[in-house]
């Protein structure tokens, strides 16, 4: 797998902060780093030679301080620049935590030997009122198409969605805690389950006027073109309507915000009150029926199908609970929490006691593993 660049990330951060689009943590990220530099200000006032210039010391520094590519895990080193007034984790301990686990193969042993592992691809089917089928681990997509399910390889589950002739039944995919599936729908489109998320939807849309599926958790969506019949997903407190589109959905229970972002067409976002359009590259939130809408790139959006966890400006909570539903663990915390965000980018297939050691490098907060559970401390 290709390298993720240390320096293409950072020019991307250089870029939003010098535009005014970054989060406060990011802004001071970037502040801690043109000082560590001597040269405080934003990239503006810089000139593309000094530019340059900039960008070699920061590889150079890496390279010699931090990353040591003969190792396997990143040294465990603290500078006082990476925290701050902003207390953040930072993007260079994530981004090395990245190129350290995605070079590994993700059945290495690292994680077969811990009682926490890594989330996998596993899922469970659900036909009308039949039984419950625990979908098997060696493939990781499921293909509904003429009234049939098979794994994308071919092989048969069963001809389970033709005891009731060619009469549509109702299809549930379950994702738990810890595991993540692709799904083909009856038109080809395509969806990634994130964990603990729930798809329903019919084993034919033939018959109906629109593609009406129903999601719980999170789900990317690559949705077949249909110009004379409409795709809309409904998720807690809201719908979205497309024709032909690329989008992400993270509407848990647990979270206070449903998110949805586009990475390619046009989306209708439909809440209680109001609805809104979003193109590429926009993303709303629902916050207590009020819809949001900005301009976003979608690293963060995407980051759980590309492999990684995004931390932008994020509490621990809400960092402690993505990690819960990936790595199938509960959370306890002891006391009051950090108030400000951490940034960082992690491999999903790190080891959960190197991801916690990497938050705990920052001296902000502690983590007590017993079992399945994790207590959280300052």
């Amino acid at each position: 797998m290709e390298q993720f660049s240390t320096k293409k990330h950072l020019i991307k951060l250089f870029k939003r902060y010098s535009n005014g689009s970054s989060t406060k943590a990011v802004s001071s990220f970037i502040e801690k780093y043109y000082d560590l530099f001597g040269r405080i200000g934003k990239e503006d006032d810089l000139n593309e030679d000094e530019k340059e210039a900039l960008e070699r010391k920061i590889e150079s520094y890496l390279e010699n301080h931090i990353y040591n590519g003969r190792k396997t895990f990143i040294q465990q080193y603290r500078y006082s620049f990476y925290i701050a007034a902003s207390l953040l984790l930072t993007v260079l301990a994530g981004t090395l935590l990245y190129y350290s686990f995605t070079q590994r193969n993700h059945t290495e042993s690292y994680a077969l030997h811990d009682v926490i592992s890594p989330g996998k691809d596993k899922a469970f089917v659900t036909i009308g009122d039949g039984p419950t089928i625990d979908l098997a681990d060696t493939s990781k997509t499921i293909v509904i198409k003429n009234q049939t399910l098979t794994y994308s390889g071919g092989k048969s589950v069963g001809d389970l969605l033709k005891k009731n002739g060619q009469k549509a039944q109702q299809i549930t995919i379950h994702t738990p805690r810890g595991a993540q599936y692709n799904v083909v729908l009856p038109d080809g489109s395509s969806v990634w389950l994130n964990a603990s998320s729930t798809l329903e939807f019919p084993s034919s849309f033939d018959g109906s006027n629109q593609r009406a599926v129903k999601l719980s958790g999170e789900g990317y969506f690559e949705v077949a073109k249909n110009p004379n019949k409409k795709f809309v997903v409904q998720s807690d407190k809201q719908t979205v309507e497309v024709l032909g589109t690329k989008f992400n959905i993270s509407s848990y229970p647990d979270d206070y915000t449903v998110k949805t972002s586009v990475k390619e067409g046009l989306v209708k976002v439909t809440s209680s009150i109001e609805s809104v359009l979003l193109k590429t590259k926009q993303t709303s939130s629902l916050v207590k029926g009020k819809l949001y809408q900005e301009n976003t790139d979608l690293d963060k959006a995407l980051a759980w199908k590309n492999g990684y966890f995004y931390f932008e400006d994020d509490k621990i909570e809400d960092i402690m609970r993505e990690l819960g539903r990936w790595y199938d663990i509960d959370v306890q915390y002891a006391g009051n929490m950090p108030k400000s965000g951490f940034v960082g980018r992690i491999s999903k297939y790190a080891n959960i006691k190197d991801v916690l050691a990497l938050f705990e490098s920052t001296k902000l907060v502690k983590f007590k593993i017993e079992g399945r559970r994790i207590i959280v401390s300052q």
